[in-house]
């Protein structure tokens, strides 16, 4: 059996996480031009019911 030696990360601090976690905000779903028209509600009606398709 053939194992390699596991490597644990340095626990963060709260402020660390906390910071960490912010820099993920950008990545999130809700900032891409779809998602904000049809917060908005801008979106057609076959443009929502083909993204109700896709999910």
């Amino acid at each position: 059996m053939l194992t390699s030696p596991q490597v644990i990360p340095e626990r963060w601090s709260p402020e660390q996480f906390e910071n960490e976690l912010r820099q993920q905000h950008r990545r999130y779903h809700h900032l891409h031009p779809f998602h904000q028209r049809m917060n908005a509600g801008e979106l057609s009606p076959d443009e929502v019911r083909r993204w109700v398709i896709n999910r």
